[in-house]
């Protein structure tokens, strides 16, 4: 049935409320509104923005900030709206010590995440490709007790207790100056005057590499190991014809083709001809593969999109189907008594909710994803 007028005026005061729709005056359409596109995702990470500020400030802000993201921008004297950049990096601060976390230990973890906090006042907004330059003795401030770093590097001694200067060796990969070493590292040392053992977290570097670690995880899964291999190889070696890349990734042919031809159905790999001559005929021509790196994160992300979109359907489906259980459960009467409902009804609000926890759990891991690819930096050059 069509929307009556007065519907649609309200509902677009409560996106506008919310800032999920922009509005203006236009001098030929007149008033004229546009989606703020960001503002619904955005909404996902409710739950982690209250987390966030609970465990930084407390239960009353962390209360103070849910009425806010529950009401919109609150309509007095002062306009107040949630700083959605300053958490943000709340949030890219938190996966980087986990990515240290899976690829170190909990020591070398914990010296990160107190480097961070020595700067976190600094960081507004993620735009910054790193963070201040920070020395050793910052850090140890910010350590909850010097009894976190042990243990956490192992060697001959055995009552070898680390500094923090060796973990920050680590992070630095001090022992590793290659190319590649330095771009797997964490931290920088702060060279020129004035450095004097001090580093910086590298949040462009780290970005990139954790967003090439969500592309080849969606790669893996959807293709099978050997799909990862072919995009490494592509990427540390360039274009490759067909028949080189089978050599060099020691894969049949015939299984090879096929799975270039997924590949590059799903845009994670690109294939560019190179014609021998003008006529630009087929049999002499090159086909070489390779990967377009912003091509494949921009296709990506708008799969991960389609995937939080049928997630949320269905969690709408599956409410549904228990909604006369849920009505019984939210009466009045019962002021949330649930061993008053019958056994049919607890059985099913059990099932439910065990689906809901699953269905969110998985929406906060792609959400997390999104995160990776959209927000923070790290993008690789556009291929020419």
């Amino acid at each position: 049935p069509r929307a009556k007028k007065r519907e649609v005026r309200l509902a677009l005061l409560v996106l506008i409320q919310h800032n999920i729709v922009w509005h203006s005056e236009d001098e030929i359409d007149g008033e004229v509104y546009e989606i703020n596109w960001e503002e619904p995702v955005a909404r996902l990470r409710f739950g982690r923005y209250i987390m966030i500020v609970r465990d930084k400030l407390g239960d009353t802000a962390a209360e103070v900030l849910s009425f806010v993201l529950d009401n919109g921008k609150l309509k007095e004297e002062i306009f107040f709206k949630v700083n959605y950049p300053k958490l943000n990096t709340c949030i890219r601060n938190e996966i980087i010590v986990e990515a240290a976390l899976h690829r170190y230990n909990s020591q070398t973890a914990e010296v990160l995440r107190a480097a961070l906090k020595v700067t976190e006042d600094k960081q507004q907004n993620l735009l910054d490709y790193r963070s201040e330059p920070v020395g050793s003795h910052d850090i140890s401030s910010k350590l909850s007790s010097t009894s976190v770093l042990h243990n956490g590097i192992r060697t001959g001694k055995k009552s070898y207790s680390p500094t923090v200067k060796e973990y920050l060796a680590i992070l630095c990969n001090d022992d590793n100056h290659t190319p590649a070493g330095l771009a797997s590292a964490f931290m920088a040392p702060v060279t020129g005057g004035g450095g004097s053992g001090r580093v910086t977290v590298e949040f462009d570097r780290i970005g990139r590499r954790l967003k090439q670690r969500v592309y080849e995880s969606n790669v893996r899964e959807r293709f099978g190991d050997d799909a990862v291999k072919v995009i490494r190889i592509l990427l540390d070696k360039g274009k490759m014809d067909e028949k080189h890349l089978s050599k060099v990734a020691l894969i049949a042919p015939n299984v090879l083709r096929p799975l270039l031809t997924r590949l590059s159905a799903a845009s994670l790999v690109s294939l560019q001809e190179v014609p021998k001559s003008a006529d630009r005929n087929p049999s002499r021509t090159y086909y070489l593969w390779y990967v377009d790196l912003a091509k494949a994160y921009s296709n990506l992300l708008s799969a991960l999109y389609q995937t939080l979109a049928n997630i949320v359907a269905r969690t709408v489906e599956e409410e549904s189907q228990v909604r006369p259980s849920l009505d019984k459960r939210d009466r009045t009467d019962l002021n949330g008594q649930e061993h008053l409902l019958n056994r049919h009804d607890l059985a099913v609000l059990n099932v439910w909710e065990e689906k809901q926890e699953r269905l969110h759990i998985l929406a906060m891991r792609v959400e997390e994803n999104v995160f990776i690819l959209r927000d923070m930096l790290g993008d690789p050059e556009p291929e020419r």
